[in-house]
């Protein structure tokens, strides 16, 4: 009989085109230590690291990402294909962004995944070249089962649109939030 103490630990990782200071990444960094101190192993997959960034992550997380080569659309293709040789299916995953939603979609068709996805708010994509479809791409994320929302305004405001949010947390206000910059 194996010994509890080798039991391996399960296996999240959290996708995201990139960690820069926002509330948002702030929440998946908090979700992410959350996890860590939880005895997860956590992995974050993600484009680039501002490298402003002003939040704590746990030093047991582990970051993939590669450097901001300083264009978009290339980072946000490598950050692509990259993630998708990097999910593995016997990890929970769970993807912030309709970009990482729609990584994880597509990976789905290869591989079974334990896929969410959390929704920090109702996207909305500047305009500009792409917007139009950015933004039907980012409205069908939302038709998606396994929807986690941030906060129950969010969760109800989906559900006033007909869409179908399966759970929701409220997240609270971190210190880091606040932190002020030299």
């Amino acid at each position: 009989m194996v010994d509890k103490q080798y039991k391996l630990k399960k296996k999240i990782q959290l996708v995201t085109p990139g960690l820069k200071t926002n509330g948002g990444i702030r929440v998946l960094i908090d979700m992410a230590n959350f996890f860590q101190n939880k005895s997860y192993d956590v992995e974050i997959l993600c484009a680039f690291i501002d490298k402003d960034l002003i939040f704590n992550i746990d030093e047991d997380i582990k970051v993939s990402s590669y450097p901001n080569l300083n264009n978009k659309f290339i980072s946000t293709i490598i950050f692509i294909i990259y993630s998708f040789l990097k999910i593995k299916s016997k990890n929970l995953i769970i993807s912030f962004h309709f970009i990482g939603f729609y990584l994880c979609s597509v990976k789905s068709i290869f591989t079974k995944l334990k896929h969410f996805y959390f929704v920090q708010g109702i996207e909305n994509i500047q305009d500009g070249f792409f917007s139009y479809i950015f933004n039907k791409l980012c409205m069908l994320s939302y038709n998606y089962n396994n929807i986690i929302t941030s906060n129950i305004s969010i969760y109800n405001s989906l559900n006033e649109k007909n869409y179908s949010p399966k759970y929701n947390i409220n997240i609270g206000i971190s210190e880091n939030f606040f932190k002020l910059q030299n």
